[in-house]
């Protein structure tokens, strides 16, 4: 009977402490909701976080902890609330998509990888926006081919028409990086019909009809792009390409200096800006432009390939072999590179090491214009001493820094 009474207070006791906690849980989470729904984002973080470490086991508490943190990017509390969440249940997958997208901003790509096949383990039917975030990983990490086959899988499974152009989009990049830009171009165009001003697909456009030598497609679109963003570098880069094919070197500078304006620090903009200068016959304002770019990065290999194109247009090989071995130390696996070191070494009657360097440009791009005509003479005058003192393909190459693709 003593037993009795003790084990019924005992239960008693232990109801009226949940029926407290459960009382305070309720009060905490109205009043952190509250603030979320008025998107007094700082006030309800403080008062989920205050929640979640109070009543863990409560996972609806901890996930709005996390997307308020990950919303005011708070990264590293995100990742603590969305710990706690999957402490309470592990198998949540949009749980382990947040994490993908947090990683992915911290350029954790192989957390972001994992975390998004997580999500798509957990619920294979309903994670195209999972399978989306993978392809973008994979993009990154250029595995482009794999990219394409998520991305394909997530469009025929795509269950938000008004997203759709954002997948056309992830679509058009995949196509791009492989080379295929009448698919690219299909992808963009599409995403523009669901999106009118998808912004990403109007700028990505510019650079293929640039691609393309359609230059005044690419303008009508690129001028949009800057409409709809004026403050992007992207746009003002990518119009310094199209006038750069164009002829309008000038154009060129300026669009560039537009783009450095608002990303000060962008050498790639610096690089194209000096070809232009170059084009214009002005090698000071050339060089100026390539210092100042190897002064935000010395690594930086365009540069010094352009340094170089400089030298040999003032006969300056011994300078200019030592600026091409600089560009292929640091980037070595640019056949342009190799290419102009090839043209140098035979400038200076160096054959052998002329051959060598020709035939690893092959190597890297069996492709590349000019090479395989200019290994072919160089070995017969190398093997006969015939062919005379010029090669087929004697024009020294300076790399116009590729479109800014979104």
């Amino acid at each position: 009977m003593y037993r009795q009474i003790v084990a019924s207070a005992a239960a008693l006791a232990t109801i009226a402490l949940l029926s407290s906690g459960c009382n305070g849980l309720q009060s905490a989470r109205r009043d952190a909701d509250l603030h979320y729904q008025r998107g007094q984002w700082s006030e309800a973080l403080v008062r989920y976080r205050d929640a979640c470490r109070k009543y863990s086991w409560v996972v609806s508490v901890c996930f709005k902890w996390g997307l308020v943190a990950q919303r005011l990017k708070r990264y590293d509390e995100a990742k603590e609330a969305y710990r706690l969440t999957l402490r309470a249940n592990p198998r949540i997958p949009s749980v382990y998509n947040n994490l993908g997208a947090i990683a992915w901003i911290q350029r954790e790509l192989s957390d972001a990888e994992r975390h998004f096949r997580k999500a798509i383990e957990l619920d294979p039917s309903n994670s195209v926006e999972a399978h989306n975030n993978l392809a973008m990983v994979l993009l990154r990490k250029g595995q482009t081919k794999l990219a394409l086959e998520e991305l394909v899988h997530a469009k025929n499974k795509w269950p938000k028409p008004q997203l759709m152009s954002t997948l056309q989009v992830n679509l058009g990049r995949a196509y791009f990086q492989l080379g295929k830009f009448r698919e690219s171009l299909s992808e963009y165009l599409q995403a523009l019909e669901s999106d009118p001003n998808n912004v990403h697909a109007h700028n990505n456009l510019g650079v293929i009809y640039a691609k393309m030598q359609q230059f005044q497609n690419a303008r009508l679109h690129l001028s949009i792009t800057l409409k709809l963003r004026p403050d992007d570098v992207a746009p003002y880069y990518n119009l310094g390409i199209v006038a750069f094919l164009e002829g309008k070197y000038g154009q060129s500078v300026q669009s560039n200096k537009d783009a450095l304006r608002h990303a000060p620090r962008y050498v790639r903009a610096y690089n194209n800006m000096a070809m232009a200068y170059y084009r214009l016959g002005d090698f000071k304002l050339a060089n100026d432009a390539l210092q100042e770019s190897l002064r935000i990065d010395n690594r930086y290999g365009a540069a010094y390939n352009g340094l170089a194109v400089l030298a040999i247009a003032r006969s300056r090989y011994g300078e200019a072999i030592r600026l091409l071995s600089k560009a292929i130390d640091l980037t070595p696996r640019v056949a342009t590179f190799h290419f102009n070191l090839g043209l140098t070494y035979f400038k200076t009657k160096a054959y052998a090491k002329a051959l060598s360097a020709f035939e690893r440009a092959q190597e890297l791009d069996p492709e590349f214009p000019g090479v395989q005509e200019n290994i072919k003479a160089l070995r017969n005058l190398i093997d006969n001493r015939s062919g005379g003192s010029l090669l087929p393909y004697p024009r020294i190459r300076w790399r116009l820094g590729g479109g800014q693709v979104r």
